[in-house]
């Protein structure tokens, strides 16, 4: 009964189109057949083989910066499931990043990728941002573009790459063939290997201990409504549809904390942040938009006291609720059950100029 209320709940958190992914089989033959869940993939840049291990390539490469300093892999390292262990991240100049870097996991399932801009769907926009942003300057193409692109192009090794992955650009090695090779790779980035993704896929009721049903039991009950806001295979989808721009009142303070108003303008969306994913949890601390909770049950605590209750702006959502120590070990180890210690030493994910 517990695994058949488990699957309901993720498939009618995000509706699956069949007919796409009979369109997009090469990413489809990634992922699990369990997992049904509706994919998101940009239709002018189509999966190859050679486009993601370019991509790959690409994405470990410190040449991208303008200093040549830092890398996408930089701020997105596999042991740390493509986070970095910092609460915001170093640029190239080493000022540091808006934001807590995010996990770079089952992006092809993810309709929506930046903590404050609900306006991006595919890692092909989204790869901009980190490029040509200036305040603060991550990678540094702003006025370095031709650089960049020159420095990639004199390498013999990226024309021959190049060349294979866009037989139909000329020139093969352009900024835009760099950002749909890296976006190639980063989506085919999956993890469903977690102790609780052998839960959903198998029929033995068994697969998990007592305390880490009893934490999912609180996960979707009544009180803490935990699936409201953390839908989906992802656990970060609100299963009504809804896009997953939250206030939790964690962040009174909009002036420093804006969220979504940063680029909607509208003072409703002010302290809404997009919903995170619960995958991988082990090893993507420290937690929240700016990496201010070190520790899950602070995070956890924080949902208990209901935020800042004279936030104004605080989602509905955000009542509170009350927790023995024991419930909350529980809770805290079903979030755990959903990591999986694969992906950070999976072969084909790893920095290839190491493996030369």
């Amino acid at each position: 009964m517990v695994r058949k209320i488990i699957f309901l709940f993720i498939l009618i958190s995000v509706s699956c189109s069949r007919k796409q992914k009979e369109t997009n089989l090469s990413y489809v033959s990634l992922l699990p057949d369990w997992v049904t869940d509706r994919i998101f993939l940009e239709d002018s840049n189509a999966y190859s083989i050679a486009k993601a291990a370019l991509g790959r390539y690409l994405f470990y490469d410190t040449r991208l910066s303008f200093n040549q300093t830092k890398s996408c892999g930089s701020c997105h390292a596999q042991e740390f499931s493509f986070t970095d262990n910092y609460r915001r991240s170093a640029g190239a100049m080493g000022d540091l990043t808006a934001h807590n870097a995010p996990a770079l996991i089952n992006l092809v399932l993810n309709p929506y990728l930046t903590y404050t801009d609900s306006s991006l769907h595919f890692p092909e926009q989204q790869i901009h941002n980190p490029m040509f942003h200036t305040r603060p300057v991550e990678l540094g193409w702003e006025e370095h573009e031709d650089e960049i692109v020159s420095r990639i192009r004199s390498h013999p090794f990226y024309d021959e790459k190049f060349k294979h992955a866009f037989p139909d650009h000329h020139p093969a090695i352009t900024t835009r063939t760099i950002q749909l090779a890296l976006a190639t790779f980063v989506k085919t980035i999956v993890s469903f290997k977690a102790p609780f993704d052998s839960f959903l896929s198998s029929n033995d009721s068994f697969t998990l201990s007592p305390d880490v049903r009893r934490g999912y039991r609180l996960f979707v009950s009544d009180s803490l409504k935990c699936i409201r806001c953390h839908g989906g295979i992802n656990f970060n989808l609100p299963p009504d549809g809804a896009p997953p721009y939250f206030n939790t009142g964690f962040f009174p303070d909009t002036s420093v904390h804006r969220g979504l108003m940063q680029t909607t303008g509208k003072s409703a969306d002010a302290g809404k942040y997009r919903v995170p994913t619960l995958r991988n949890l082990a090893y993507t601390a420290p937690y929240l938009h700016d990496g201010s909770v070190e520790h899950l049950e602070e995070v956890i605590i924080r949902y208990e006291n209901g935020g800042v209750r004279f936030d104004q702006l605080k989602h509905p959502f955000i009542t509170g609720f009350r927790l023995n120590s024991q419930q909350r070990l529980d809770l805290i180890r079903f979030l755990f059950s959903l990591s999986d210690s694969t992906l950070r030493n999976q072969p084909k994910y790893r920095n290839p100029f190491g493996q030369l």
